[in-house]
Order: C-alpha cells, then sequence, then structure tokens
C-alpha cells in the first residue's frame, strides 16, 4: 500500500533505486555543532521506512510525527540532516508528495 501510495500522487516519494546503509554523523550528535540538529533518538529506525523524494533525499517519519530528511553522505550511506520538528526544516522545503504521503500538507 506504501508503495502505491509513493508512486502515485503528483510528486511524492519513491522507494526506487537503491536506499544507502544509514549512517549517524558526528556532526549531529547533541552538542557537537551548534549548526547543526541534533540526532533524534529514532532517527536510525525511521530511516528503515524511509522513502525517497523528488528532490534526491530519503525521508521518514519520526515517532513523534515530524519528517526526518537524509542526504547523501558521499561515500555509499546517508545520514539524519534535519527535521520539520524544529527550526531547521521548514515543512515547506519538503517535497509536496512526501508531504502527503506522511499526513502533513498545509
Amino acid at each position: 500500500m506504501l508503495a502505491q501510495a509513493v508512486n502515485g500522487g503528483g510528486g511524492g516519494g519513491s522507494t526506487g533505486g537503491e536506499k544507502p546503509q544509514y549512517r549517524a554523523n558526528a556532526a549531529h550528535r547533541p552538542g557537537a555543532n551548534p549548526n547543526k540538529t541534533p540526532e533524534p533518538k529514532d532517527a536510525a529506525a525511521a530511516y528503515e521506512s524511509a522513502i525517497m523524494g523528488k528532490d534526491g533525499n530519503w525521508h521518514a517519519q519520526g515517532k513523534d510525527g515530524p519528517i526526518y530528511r537524509y542526504f547523501d553522505d558521499n561515500a555509499g550511506g546517508a545520514h539524519f540532516s534535519g527535521s520539520t520538528g524544529d527550526d531547521g526544516l521548514p515543512l515547506d522545503r519538503t517535497p509536496i508528495g512526501v508531504r502527503r504521503i506522511f499526513g502533513m500538507v498545509r
């Protein structure tokens, strides 16, 4: 059912392509870099069901509702890179299709 929703609905995501392995990025550890969003505790677990958006990034919904974004780490993996649950990633910077899938359209 998710695959059906992902592949339709205008501008959604895709489960197509091989999803890279998740790798935590030390820059997102709490207190490591004040310019980076701290990685949520459930970021790795959420990534297991991540979908690729039209922007080429992976997106997943955290257990408390925000959408997490994951970037390619340029070494064959992906890492957490922001959350709509804080000021670092406004919801409108997440592809509309991804927002629709996760029920976050406003």
